[in-house]
């Protein structure tokens, strides 16, 4: 995750969203990570709440470094803006 936000300023696009990969159990890669999906139920089913537990992560930990990408993405954005001419 550190790699993709460090590409996203590289890349300095416009916008960049960091979001969790959620499969609804109807999609074709639902089959594929069902065995790493720690939340059931479609309630939780939404972009920004990770379901899906690496080996190497907590889920609290995923939701920060989510929020992580997006903080320091859009940090960047805002520096040149004070010494932007009015």
């Amino acid at each position: 995750m550190d790699r993709t936000i460090g590409l996203s300023k590289f890349h300095n696009p416009n916008e960049a969203f960091f979001l969790a990969i959620t499969p609804r159990p109807d999609a074709d890669l639902f089959e594929d990570v069902r065995h790493h999906i720690a939340v059931r139920g479609c309630r939780k089913c939404d972009p920004g709440e990770p379901i899906i537990k690496p080996r190497a992560m907590t889920l609290e930990e995923v939701r920060e470094k989510l929020f992580d990408g997006f903080r320091e993405f859009h940090h960047g954005k805002m520096e040149p803006l004070p010494s932007m001419p009015e």
